[in-house]
């Protein structure tokens, strides 16, 4: 019961925006590529958004998305699955200066299914609708718990990683995918 009063903070924004967030990443160190294509700064049309990947080590990235004018950094990794190149993006440390209130905090993963074309992102989240819809008719079965509405995966990055292989290109799991365009 602990355990789950403590993963409601994991945030019920992502919950709301139709996000599934994942205790573990999608990757071992064996599975993360690196492209230089990514870095950069990356916008939506008709957005003010912007998305600023730069270099952090051999294979990890330093995400700055910024909203409305506010940013959040995150850390965030390419991952091979198949043929399929995802996006795993974590929270960095929140700018918030109590301890105890920090202690609540779980932050989670969330997956991208990605593309680079030149100066295009392309990505698509997990539709959480789809994903309880597959759970409840038992078409899918993958480590999680169901938290406020949401999902949260708490599979481990092997079995993550057979999920999103099988259901990666299927357009009702990643529907209604979001275009970038790099700044110059």
């Amino acid at each position: 019961m602990r355990a789950l009063k403590l993963t409601v903070a994991l945030g019920l924004a992502m919950f709301m925006a139709g996000c599934v967030p994942s205790l573990h990443p999608l990757y071992t160190e064996e599975d993360l590529v690196y492209d230089p294509a990514l870095v950069g700064t990356w916008t939506e049309e008709e957005s003010e958004d912007t998305w600023t990947f730069r270099k952090l080590g051999d294979t990890a990235y330093d995400l700055i998305y910024t909203e409305e004018g506010v940013p959040a950094r995150f850390e965030a990794h390419l991952v091979q699955v198949g043929e399929f190149l995802f996006l795993d993006t974590y929270p960095g440390e929140p700018d918030i200066k109590n301890d105890f209130y920090l202690i609540h905090l779980i932050p989670a993963h969330i997956f991208l299914r990605s593309e680079i074309e030149g100066d295009v992102l392309r990505y698509a989240m997990l539709d959480l609708d789809w994903l309880k819809k597959m759970i409840s008719e038992k078409k899918v079965d993958i480590g999680h718990e169901e938290i406020e509405g949401g999902i949260l995966l708490t599979a481990p990055p092997e079995e993550l990683q057979a999920f999103l292989a099988k259901y990666a290109e299927d357009d009702k799991a990643f529907p209604d995918p979001q275009e970038l365009r790099r700044e110059k």
